[in-house]
């Protein structure tokens, strides 16, 4: 999928299966602990064996992007990446502080959430979505990082960690010709 990525197709990465059968750690591959508060957070200290599929695709995406730079002088990549939640019907963007479904939840409002849109080239779009362009794979995780520890969870009586929302982290691979950037 990250070559497929690179030549300029579209690749998705879909986990679905039944509550607690461990789609969230299949793609993150960290561990739940709950906090002080009685609330869910990543243990974050997760060894690079246990990494999801999404730091794998993560770092995976930008060894390749170095390999072929130094393999054709004639080739840049742009990488971005930005993370969402769906929860309740809304959308919030995990790595904008205040746009998270806590931050929302917390100045007393009940959490509006982000608005889908719809653009004349047939694509849906999330306005004010933030979207980060990152130089290393490095940069990518601690991103993916920051909004694994905004998401809302959730829990209930067959799965405790279940964060009963979807998650969507997106890279986006823009890639060029310095000699023609026309093209």
């Amino acid at each position: 999928l990250v070559d497929h990525a690179l030549d300029g197709l579209h690749a998705t990465i879909f986990a679905y299966g039944q509550t607690g059968s461990g789609k969230t750690f299949t793609m993150e591959g960290y561990d739940y602990a709950i906090n002080h508060q009685g609330r869910l957070k990543p243990l974050m200290s997760t060894p690079v064996e246990q990494y999801g599929v999404v730091l794998r695709s993560i770092h995976g995406l930008f060894a390749k992007v170095n390999e072929r730079m130094q393999n054709n002088a004639h080739i840049r990549y742009k990488i971005q990446v930005s993370y969402m939640q769906i929860y309740n019907e809304k959308v919030y963007d995990l790595l904008n502080p205040n746009a998270t479904l806590s931050a929302s939840t917390a100045k007393g409002k009940k959490g509006d959430g982000l608005r889908i849109r719809w653009r004349k080239n047939d694509q849906f779009f999330v306005e004010n979505l933030f979207v980060f362009e990152c130089d290393t794979g490095e940069q990518a995780q601690e991103l993916f990082n920051m909004g694994v520890k905004n998401k809302s969870m959730g829990s209930h009586q067959i799965n405790l960690a279940s964060s009963r929302s979807h998650s969507i982290f997106t890279l986006y691979v823009n890639s060029w010709d310095p000699a023609t950037p026309d093209c």
